[in-house]
């Protein structure tokens, strides 16, 4: 598919000059929400915990979901006659993705009947417009009771993309004037990596896997978000969801403006039970405690802390200053392998150098991302200090 940029005016307008808004206001929802969950933090946890909700549309998994900008973007280019024909000729030509719902013909014959009763009284519409649409018409096909379309929000989140990427979004679905929310969950860094690390392992090393598994685990992780008007941010913790259900979801169903269901006390899939791994579900606390001592010794989850320390710190979570070190102490610590690296295998030894030559400039230049933090924050707290002494 034609890579739309995001950041592109022409293209966050829709392809189109905005058109005016006597019919927009029958496809207006209450409000947008954009998942922007960071990865093995709880993705499929939280919208397993929405996916009942009344007055939530959310699309899964799937072809629409993870191309739905791309896809209202070159729909906003065509009269309405030629709009679904095109949807489901992309969706043929192009849909590979693994977690497709199951469409079948009858959902396929509901969801069309319900874009062209949403498509009455217009000729062309708006990217935004079509984003609109297509939850809504998805919903109904999957069965959703819709009454009153300015009574229900739309969550969304592509799964498979950077989150940083995820919310520039919000710069194109701002233009509608619907108000707008991004729902920031994180994890605690060693859970999270050790989590991602398993899922990498079960499916089997592979030669050119070895420097990705390095990569992800000695990645400085950028707590720095933007900021965008119109938009507010949450930020809660996978493990305060787990832990606290009833009152972390209480203060978003208050942020959101719907009103408390009791099925956000149970996670499902359309409608379903849903299990994640085969036998995870709900509030199982597993995930909250599990170390995953078999890949990261607790050597290696003080030097996993210590390259997210700045990270670690502003979400409140166990953290480890660089500035505790001397630039050859932490040298020396980063020297020493990790216990995941009995895991790892090369064809030749000389291969196995070369990858941790890589990895040690790697993990040098974390390092000094790292410090330069932590310095700019104590030369910033010693001015505001100074300031009222």
């Amino acid at each position: 598919m034609v890579d739309y940029p995001v950041e592109n005016v022409i293209f966050m307008g829709g392809g189109i000059q905005a058109l005016p808004d006597i019919n927009f206001v029958k496809l207006k929802v209450k409000r947008i929400v954009l998942g922007s969950i960071e990865g093995h933090s709880g993705n499929m946890f939280f919208r397993g915990l929405l996916d009942s909700h009344p007055e939530i549309l959310m699309m899964g998994y799937n072809y629409l979901n993870e191309n739905l900008y791309f896809i209202c973007i070159r729909l906003a280019m065509e009269r309405k006659e030629n709009i679904l024909p095109l949807l489901w000729s992309l969706y043929n030509n192009e849909s590979h993705y693994h977690g497709e719902d199951g469409w079948k013909e009858p959902r396929i014959k509901k969801f069309n009947q319900s874009m062209e009763e949403l498509m009455t009284d217009r000729e062309i519409f708006t990217s935004q417009e079509l984003f609109n649409m297509i939850h809504i018409a998805y919903a109904k096909a999957w069965g959703k009771d819709i009454k009153n379309i300015s009574d229900m929000i739309i969550y969304w989140e592509p799964h498979d993309m950077p989150r940083e990427e995820l919310e520039e979004y919000a710069v194109w679905l701002g233009r509608t004037e619907i108000p707008g929310n991004i729902i920031q969950v994180v994890r605690d860094i060693c859970k999270q990596r050790g989590s991602e690390l398993r899922d990498i392992l079960r499916f089997g090393w592979y030669s050119g896997l070895t420097y990705g598994i390095y990569k992800y685990t000695w990645a400085y992780s950028d707590y720095r978000k933007k900021e965008y008007a119109g938009w507010e941010r949450k930020v809660v913790k996978f493990e305060s969801l787990k832990c606290n259900p009833q009152k972390e979801l209480l203060d978003i169903c208050n942020e959101w403006e719907i009103a408390w269901s009791d099925t956000l006390l149970e996670t499902t899939k359309n409608g379903h039970k849903e299990l994640y791994l085969d036998k995870i579900t709900d509030f199982d606390l597993a995930p909250v405690y599990r170390t995953y001592e078999e890949y990261y010794s607790s050597f290696d989850r003080l030097r996993i802390m210590l390259i997210n320390g700045p990270r670690q710190k502003k979400y409140g979570y166990p953290y480890v200053s660089s500035m505790d070190f001397s630039r050859r102490e932490l040298q020396e610590m980063f020297q020493k392998d990790f216990r995941f690296e009995k895991e790892l295998r090369y064809e030749w030894n000389d291969d196995r150098k070369k990858m941790k030559d890589r990895v040690k400039e790697m993990i040098n230049w974390n390092l000094w991302k790292v410090r330069r933090e932590e310095i700019m924050e104590e030369k910033h707290c010693y001015e505001k200090n100074s300031i009222y002494h």
